[in-house]
């Protein structure tokens, strides 16, 4: 869902796609990344659909995909 759309998106100007490891490496997420890069996307979704996971990782919290669930911790 979030790759596939990363990975369609058309590449970002060379020096915005660098940032990509710089945001990674934050906090090893590539979902945070994805959050920080969202606006110099061209072909994105309207609603920033990052964003709630933008907040609760403001908030401590982290989220992890296991099978077919969500597993929501705090860290």
């Amino acid at each position: 869902m979030r790759g596939e759309w990363v990975i369609d998106s058309p590449k970002l100007d060379a020096k915005i796609w660098v940032l990509s490891e710089a945001y990674y490496s934050i906090d090893c997420d590539y979902l945070l990344s994805a959050y920080l890069q969202y606006p110099n996307y061209t072909q994105r979704p309207q609603e920033d659909f990052l964003k709630p996971y933008f907040e609760l990782y403001l908030t401590g919290w982290q989220i992890a995909f296991e099978r077919s669930e969500v597993v929501v911790f705090m860290c």
